[in-house]
């Protein structure tokens, strides 16, 4: 089921991405193009072990596990943590949000805040590198911003 609807943004990114002006579809194009092997990959790793009954971090809506329970709280924090996302996103933007997010994330997880901050910080450079000094992505202005009146300073 989830990777049916990853495989249905990753195409609906990329149509969509037709009617955007050239600044704009970089992002969703190089989401797709690198998201789009992994999707493959593990759509025919669920397909081959389909019959195994021990469950895996990406099972949901392939197995029904002993404890419906967890699955459905499991379901539940992997969607919650996705609209977070996306709100976020929307809020302050991909600079702020992403980062955090991935910091929260791995701290949820319960690895070193050393670590987390590392990782965020890795992140970011990564997508201050690529996006913004090689793609030279058009970030757009986020809600928060507008509201205050304040620039978004990435991007240009």
């Amino acid at each position: 089921m989830l990777l049916g609807i990853t495989g249905f943004i990753f195409l609906a990114f990329l149509i969509q991405s037709f009617w955007w002006p050239a600044g704009s579809v970089l992002l969703p194009r190089v989401a797709v193009i690198a998201g789009l092997p992994f999707l493959v990959v593990r759509a025919v790793s669920v397909i081959r072990h389909r019959s195994d009954p021990v469950g895996q971090i990406m099972d949901l809506g392939f197995t029904v596990g002993k404890d419906p329970a967890a699955e459905r709280r499991r379901f539940g924090l992997l969607m919650g943590a996705v609209v977070g996302l996306l709100v976020s996103i929307w809020l302050v933007g991909f600079h702020f949000a992403i980062p955090l997010w991935v910091l929260g994330y791995l701290r949820l997880g319960n690895i070193r805040w050393v670590w987390a901050l590392f990782w965020a910080v890795a992140f970011e450079s990564f997508i201050y590198g690529v996006f913004d000094m090689v793609i030279i992505t058009p970030w757009p202005q986020p809600v928060l911003f507008s509201l205050l009146g304040v620039d978004y300073f990435f991007g240009y």
